[in-house]
């Protein structure tokens, strides 16, 4: 015969009071499936990890160290172009990096003229051109590499954004986004987000008044602005080509 002590009892009891619930939402959802069937897949929104998560990533990572608190940084983000660059930033090194949508991409050294061309205009100095375009970025996810940038000690950012404003929206809190996709694949889940919330969109992409993205553009320039201006690092808009 086994015994079991009272404090057993108690622990037994209380995980028994504790899987209950669950023992009983299991229930209802293996019952729902028999009735119904695995839930319908949904998908997430388009290219949803490029546009909505890699955004919130360091743009560039460190590798090994070359010297002494030297180090070589390069690209992290999936799209983006090739580029390297060495932090401490090299005596007499004049750094410049291009941010904005896919207009301005493929101006890092040496694939673009703007290198060659500066030093043409200023012999005394060493350009350095490091693009950080991005296809499909609106003003909003450029000015969240703003803060990252300002710590590689640039010369200058070069602002090359505005084509993009009316496309994908970014999705407030993505992480919370994934884990209602995922939880969604359970009907009990469905059944009560849909009559809470509206259903998973197909993609995020939203309808504004011209009036709002003028607003919104104007914002997240400020905002580009602002943090340029803090760190005493010249800032230029520049118009588009397109």
């Amino acid at each position: 015969m086994i015994w079991i002590s009272l404090r057993q009892k108690r622990w037994l009891g209380l995980g028994a009071l504790m899987c209950g619930p669950f023992l009983f939402l299991f229930a209802i959802e293996a019952a729902l499936r028999v009735g119904w069937g695995v839930p319908p897949e949904e998908a997430l929104p388009a290219n949803f990890e490029y546009a909505h998560l890699d955004i919130h990533k360091p743009f560039f990572k460190k590798q090994a160290g070359l010297a002494s608190g030297v180090f070589r940084y390069v690209n992290n983000r999936s799209r983006s172009d090739k580029a390297e660059f060495l932090v401490p930033k090299p005596v007499g090194m004049f750094r410049i990096f291009v941010l904005g949508g896919s207009v301005a991409s493929g101006f890092s050294s040496p694939d673009t003229k703007m290198a060659e061309f500066l030093t043409i205009l200023f012999p005394e100095r060493t350009f350095e051109v490091i693009s950080v375009g991005m296809g499909g970025y609106d003003s909003r996810r450029a000015a969240l590499l703003i803060p990252e940038l300002l710590g590689f000690e640039p010369d200058l950012l070069l602002v090359l954004s505005g084509n993009n404003e009316k496309f994908e929206q970014m999705v407030h809190r993505p992480r919370l986004f994934l884990w209602r996709h995922r939880f969604r694949s359970l009907w009990l889940f469905r059944i009560f987000d849909d009559r809470y919330h509206r259903a998973m969109p197909e993609n995020t992409e939203k309808t504004y008044l011209p009036e709002k993205l003028i607003l919104n553009f104007e914002t997240n320039l400020a905002r580009m602005s602002t943090l340029a201006r803090e760190a005493q690092v010249p800032l230029l808009f520049s118009t588009l080509p397109a």
